[in-house]
């Protein structure tokens, strides 16, 4: 292999200076090179063997799904039965692993266990444990169980949590995702980090806060005065709450990503400490959805 990455880079050495490009149906000579390359490392990816489910060192910080999904792993548990009774060998890929961690395959690792297995088949490479991050944070971003917004979420903080100091694109290309999500979970974590340092020594009204909790998934509730120029409304969505308050014809003001029921106590009572509003006294009601969802405009 090493033969062929370096006859492929002598090849593109030599490309023509005058920027001639390959014949139809003929891969350039980077793209020889590159391709080499790629089998070169994958040859030692597919070097897989047998290892004790003891030598494999399982970091609950490398497993960058918030959790394991269950209905996938009752699925290759029922396919891994079959496989056996019917003779045949494991019917999974090998896990990964980077200086004795696992990286990627805790679903068949599981699975293993739960079956009572001695060993797995894994390609092991070595490696330092920031090298097991790095491939951490990337997997199943193009196979195995599609990650959900939330497993790449979570890959992002491990992410940033190890190197500090990159830059969100650097971040973004080694968990495979966009710039803007890498954006967007930084800012959710400053808002949540502010929202957790407000002063909790005030009253919060427990019974507001169970009623809270209890709101399902878009709805919202909902005070009003009579005028309906003074209004709050406490919109739930699947990880959040957001607060938004108008306190007059012009004014609003809107608290995004607050966490706990809790945290949407403390903001209201900082609203009616800071401006006050006409709707205080006023009845909550629970709605379907956001009616001012379109209305609103921070400021």
């Amino acid at each position: 292999m090493d033969t062929q990455v370096a006859e492929a880079r002598a090849l593109n050495e030599k490309s023509p200076a005058n920027g001639q490009q390959p014949r139809r149906g003929q891969t350039s000579f980077s793209e020889q090179a590159e391709t080499a390359d790629a089998q070169v490392i994958g040859s030692t990816l597919r070097q897989a063997n047998e290892i004790p489910l003891t030598r494999v060192l399982v970091d609950p910080s490398l497993q960058t799904r918030v959790t394991l999904d269950e209905a996938t792993a009752q699925e290759y548990q029922r396919v891994a039965i079959e496989a056996d009774e019917e003779g045949k060998p494991w019917p999974f890929p090998p896990v990964d692993m980077v200086g004795g961690y696992l990286v990627d395959g805790f679903h068949r690792f599981e699975v293993a266990k739960r079956l009572g297995r001695a060993t797995i088949l894994a390609n092991e490479r070595p490696g330092t444990e920031e090298d097991a991050v790095l491939a951490a944070v990337s997997a199943n971003a193009s196979h195995g169980l599609r990650r959900s917004r939330e497993d790449v979420q979570r890959a992002i903080r491990v992410a940033s949590r190890q190197w500090p100091d990159l830059s969100i694109r650097e971040i973004a290309r080694r968990v495979r995702c966009s710039p803007q999500t890498v954006i967007n979970v930084r800012d959710r974590d400053k808002e949540n980090e502010r929202v957790s340092n407000l002063d909790t020594s005030g009253d919060v009204d427990h019974e507001f806060r169970r009623a809270l909790e209890a709101t399902p998934t878009g709805h919202s509730f909902i005070q009003c005065s009579d005028d309906h120029l003074s209004w709050t409304v406490i919109a739930r969505d699947p990880d959040r709450y957001r607060v938004t308050r108008r306190v007059g014809p012009n004014e609003v003001i809107e608290h995004n990503r607050l966490g706990t029921a809790e945290q949407v106590c403390l903001v209201l009572n900082m609203f009616d400490e800071e401006v006050g509003n006409d709707a205080a006294g006023q009845p909550y009601r629970l709605i379907e959805g956001d009616p001012f969802a379109n209305e609103t405009v921070a400021v």
